[in-house]
């Protein structure tokens, strides 16, 4: 007989790797919906014999946050060297504020980085597909967690799979994998930006939208 696998999916930018951290001694015991499986990147959302849980994030915050973790190389809890693509990127837009306003003129440095700088490329639309695929899975969807309120959705879905009271999220900026401080001052968008990256990521609000409807998120 086929095992049947609650996958963790890994979007992101949404927490995921505090998730792991606080579900790795868990990883691979079965739960009440399947075996869970801590998933890498590269597991979407997609309509099989599996069950799925995921963590969203809002589309703008999502955007800075990946920028900033590539334009940093992920440090310091991982290092990825930036790809020849990410060079260029940053060498023309060195902050998030500076390529929305390129992204607001239409201007093709803009666009080429924001379809190679890493994690601002993969939006969630990227895992999770359409609203009919959202609702092709419906039945497999055991959970959606939100970052915003990670703390809250992370006991909510212990409770849901039964695992054990004393799993608990990582508490330290370097587990959580947050961004450094010193980046604070790049971190703000005006509302032109904020606009312009809106638009770009329009997918992701029609499947957020999509989850409320279906009464997956608040």
């Amino acid at each position: 007989m086929d095992v049947i696998f609650l996958n963790i999916l890994h979007i992101g930018k949404t927490g995921g790797t505090a998730l792991i951290y606080a579900l790795d001694s868990v990883n691979g015991k079965f739960t009440p919906y399947g075996k869970l499986r801590l998933c890498s990147h590269q597991f979407k959302l997609k309509k099989d014999s599996n069950n799925y849980i995921f963590f969203i994030r809002d589309p703008v915050e999502r955007f800075v946050s990946a920028f900033i973790s590539r334009l940093r190389k992920g440090s310091p809890r991982y290092v990825g060297e930036h790809l020849a693509e990410e060079k260029i990127a940053f060498s023309n837009y060195p902050t998030p504020q500076l390529l929305a306003d390129g992204l607001a003129k239409s201007e093709p440095d803009a666009i080429f980085a924001m379809n190679n700088i890493g994690h601002v490329n993969r939006p969630i639309s990227h895992y999770l597909g359409t609203p009919e695929n959202i609702e092709k899975c419906l039945s497999n969807i055991i959970f959606v967690g939100q970052l915003k309120q990670i703390n809250l959705d992370f006991e909510r879905m212990k409770k849901k799979l039964n695992l054990p009271d004393n799993l608990s999220l990582p508490l330290d900026d370097y587990n959580m994998h947050k961004t450094p401080p010193i980046y604070n001052d790049i971190k703000r968008l005006d509302d032109v930006a904020i606009q312009t990256i809106k638009k770009w990521y329009s997918a992701d609000y029609i499947l957020i939208d999509k989850l409320r409807q279906l009464n997956l998120i608040d």
